[in-house]
C-alpha cells in the first residue's frame, strides 16, 4: 500500500486563509445587512413623525428639489472607491487623486445644481423650488470632502466601522429633521435633515480614520481609465432603471405608476435589503484572491450559494402571499398590486443573481465585456417591454420586464462561467439543497393557502398571512439542514449558518453554557 502524503503546507494555508477570509467576508454581508435594517427602522419612525407633521406638497418640493443631483451623481459615478479596493497596495497618490477628483466632481454637480435652480423652478411652475434647489447644491459639495481613507476599512473588510459611520449620518439626520419640522413646517425641514448627515459625517470621517488627503493629479489618467467603462454602465443603468415607470406613466398614468412602485418596494425587499448590502464584502473578499482561479471559484461559489440560500426563499414566499399582502397590508385602495408584487418578486430575484456577478467582470478587469452585456440586456428589455405595453397594457410590460431579467441572468452568469472557467456542475453542487427546499416550501404553503377556510374576514387573513410566513420558514430550513446533514455537511452556506447561529445565541446569552469538569 503506498504511502498516504500528507497536505503540503502551501494547500494548508491557503486553507485557512479562506476559510479566515470567508469568515471576514460573511460577517461584513451581516454588518451590511444590519446597517439597511437600521436605516429601514429610523427611516420608518421617522416617515410615521413627518407624515403627521408636514403637508404632501414639503415632501413633493424636498424630492423635486433632489431630483437634479440623483440623475447628476449617478451619471457621474466614477466609482474611484472599486478601483483602490481592487488594487493590491495602492499608493498615496491614488488616495489623493481619488480625493481630488471626487472633490472637483462634487463641486461641479454642486454648479450645475445651482445654476439650473431657476430653470427647474420654471419648469416645474413652482417659484419655492430656486431657494430650496441652491440649498440642496451644498449635499455634493459637503460630501466631496469625505476622508478617502474610509476606503481602507472597506479594503480590510472592517465593514463594522462603516456600519458606524453610515448609521451615526442616518441618526443626524433623524435628529435634526424631526425637530425642523416642529418648527418649520414646511419643505425645509426635509432639506435641512437631508444636509446634515453629510455635515456631521464628512468630520468624522477625520476622526474615524487617520489618513489626511491632499490635492494631487498623478494617478488621474489611471483611475479615469477605469472609470470609464463605469461610466458607460451609469448612461445604460440610468435607462434601465427609469424604464418602466416612463413607459407605465405613459401608458396608465400617475395612478399605474404610484400601483407598481408601491409593488416593487414589497417584491424587490428581499434583495434590496440583503443581496444588495452583501455584494460590497464580497467584492472586498474577490479583489482578495482575483489572481487565483480556484480559489477565486471557490469564494464565488460560496457567496452565489449564500446569497440564493437567503433570497430565493423569501422572493418566492412573498410571491405567494402577495394577495394576502395586498388585502392585509395596503388595503381596498390598493386593489391589483398583488399581480405587480409577484411580477417585481419574479423580477428582484434573477436580478439579483445578475447583479451579483457584475463585480466578477471589474475585478478581473473585463470592463470592455461588462459594458457589451450590458448594452445587449438593455436594448432587448427595452425593446420588448415597450413592444409588450403598448400592444398588451401596463401589466404585460412589467411581465415583460421580469421575463427579460431571467434571460439577463443567464447571459451574464453563463459569461462568469466562461470567463473564470467556473464548472457549471460545481454551481449546481452547491444550490442544489437550495432549489429542494424551496421547492417543498412553495409546495406546502400553496396546499397551506389553497386549503385555508377563513380568509373572507381581516381577522381571518392575518392569521393566514402569519401561519404562511411561520410555515414557509419551517418548510425551507427543515429541509434544506435534512439535505445538509445527509450529503455529510459539506462546506458551504449551510454550514456558514450552523456556525454563526450559536455563535450569535451566545453573544446575546441564550447559548448553552459549557459543562464544568471537576478536577
Amino acid at each position: 500500500m503506498e504511502p498516504i502524503e500528507p497536505n503540503p503546507p502551501s494547500a494548508i494555508a491557503e486553507a485557512i486563509v479562506d476559510q479566515s477570509l470567508g469568515k471576514r467576508v460573511a460577517k461584513g454581508a451581516a454588518w451590511m445587512v444590519l446597517k439597511r435594517l437600521a436605516f429601514k427602522g429610523i427611516g420608518l419612525i421617522s416617515t410615521l413623525i413627518l407624515v403627521r407633521l408636514l403637508a404632501p406638497d414639503a415632501f413633493g418640493l424636498a424630492a423635486i428639489a433632489s431630483t437634479a443631483y440623483d440623475a447628476l451623481n449617478a451619471v457621474s459615478d466614477l466609482s474611484f472607491a472599486l478601483a483602490l479596493v481592487k488594487m493590491k497596495e495602492p499608493t498615496r497618490a491614488q488616495y489623493d487623486t481619488a480625493w481630488t477628483l471626487t472633490l472637483l466632481r462634487g463641486f461641479a454637480i454642486g454648479g450645475l445644481i445651482y445654476l439650473s435652480a431657476p430653470w427647474i423652478a420654471e419648469v416645474m411652475r413652482e417659484p419655492r423650488l430656486v431657494n430650496i434647489t441652491r440649498v440642496m447644491a451644498l449635499y455634493p459639495i459637503i460630501w466631496g470632502f469625505e476622508n478617502i481613507g474610509l476606503i481602507d476599512f472597506q479594503r480590510d473588510l472592517r465593514f463594522d466601522r462603516l456600519f458606524v459611520y453610515d448609521v451615526l449620518g442616518k441618526v443626524a439626520g433623524f435628529v435634526v429633521v424631526v425637530p425642523a419640522a416642529l418648527i418649520l413646517h414646511n419643505a425645509w425641514a426635509v432639506v435641512l435633515g437631508t444636509i446634515a448627515p453629510k455635515i456631521v459625517q464628512v468630520p468624522a470621517s477625520y476622526i474615524m480614520h487617520p489618513y489626511r488627503p491632499g490635492i494631487s493629479f498623478k494617478a488621474g489618467g489611471e483611475l479615469l481609465s477605469f472609470s470609464k467603462w463605469l461610466f458607460a454602465t451609469n448612461i445604460l443603468s440610468l435607462a434601465n432603471n427609469y424604464l418602466i415607470t416612463i413607459l407605465i406613466g405613459r401608458i396608465g398614468g400617475a395612478a399605474s405608476v404610484g400601483l407598481f412602485r408601491t409593488a416593487e418596494q414589497i417584491g424587490i425587499l428581499p434583495v434590496s435589503e440583503v443581496a444588495a448590502p452583501i455584494r460590497g464584502p464580497m467584492y472586498a473578499g474577490y479583489a482578495k484572491v482575483m489572481n487565483d482561479r480556484d480559489r477565486l471559484c471557490r469564494h464565488v461559489v460560496d457567496g452565489l450559494s449564500l446569497t440564493l440560500m437567503i433570497i430565493t426563499p423569501l422572493s418566492i414566499g412573498i410571491m405567494l402571499v402577495a394577495k394576502l399582502i395586498e388585502q392585509v397590508a395596503l388595503g381596498a385602495e390598493w386593489a391589483g398590486a398583488a399581480v405587480f408584487i409577484q411580477v417585481c418578486a419574479f423580477y428582484a430575484l434573477f436580478e439579483g443573481i445578475s447583479e451579483f456577478t457584475h463585480n466578477l467582470y471589474v475585478v478581473k478587469d473585463r470592463q470592455r465585456r461588462f459594458v457589451a452585456i450590458m448594452t445587449l440586456t438593455v436594448v432587448i428589455r427595452v425593446v420588448l417591454v415597450v413592444w409588450a405595453g403598448f400592444t398588451y397594457g401596463v401589466l404585460w410590460a412589467a411581465i415583460m420586464f421580469a421575463l427579460t431579467s431571467f434571460f439577463g441572468s443567464v447571459i451574464w452568469f453563463g459569461q462568469l462561467t466562461v470567463m473564470i472557467h467556473l464548472s457549471v456542475r460545481r454551481v449546481l453542487a452547491a444550490v442544489w439543497r437550495i432549489v429542494m427546499a424551496t421547492a417543498i416550501m412553495s409546495a406546502g404553503v400553496f396546499y397551506f393557502l389553497s386549503t385555508w377556510p377563513y380568509g373572507a374576514t381581516m381577522p381571518g387573513r392575518i392569521a393566514e398571512l402569519i401561519l404562511a410566513i411561520a410555515l414557509g420558514g419551517v418548510l425551507y430550513i427543515g429541509p434544506l439542514l435534512g439535505l445538509w446533514v445527509l450529503c455529510g455537511r459539506p462546506a458551504g452556506p449551510e454550514d456558514h449558518a450552523a456556525k454563526a447561529i450559536p455563535q450569535l445565541l451566545a453573544r446575546l446569552g441564550m447559548g448553552a453554557e459549557k459543562p464544568v469538569i471537576a478536577g
